[in-house]
């Protein structure tokens, strides 16, 4: 019993550890582009594209968003970082996506650029 514990403890500490070195961020990742986000696997290999054109609203996140967007497909990958719910206009299995960027700053000043509505931080 204490064996399980320790074995539970010590996983999540590695998990953690993972996470705070942002080697998650190396397998999938996004890419702000002149067109819209890019979102790729080992920083090179793209699977997606998100243009512009199909960005409903983009909203800053003070919590990580499990509670207010269950539904969101989850592609964050740094731990304690600023989190941006993206609403999309269509989409086919979702239309919603949940990111946490490198700069929070940078992209929400990109997305206005954009010119993608982002709305205020919310809890």
């Amino acid at each position: 019993m204490i064996q399980a514990g320790i074995s539970l403890f010590v996983t999540t500490l590695l998990i953690l550890a993972v996470w705070k070195l942002e080697i998650v961020a190396y397998i999938l990742d996004i890419r702000p582009t002149e067109r819209g986000i890019e979102f790729l696997f080992f920083r090179m290999l793209r699977f997606y594209s998100l243009p512009f054109a199909n960005i409903e609203y983009v909203e800053e996140l003070k919590d990580g968003g499990f509670l207010t967007h269950p539904l969101a497909y989850n592609c964050k990958n740094r731990l304690f970082a600023k989190t941006f719910y993206i609403k999309k206009r269509k989409g086919l299995f979702t239309r919603q996506i949940l990111v946490t960027p490198p700069d929070p700053a940078s992209f929400r000043n990109f997305l206005l650029r954009g010119g993608v509505r982002v709305l205020d931080e919310r809890a």
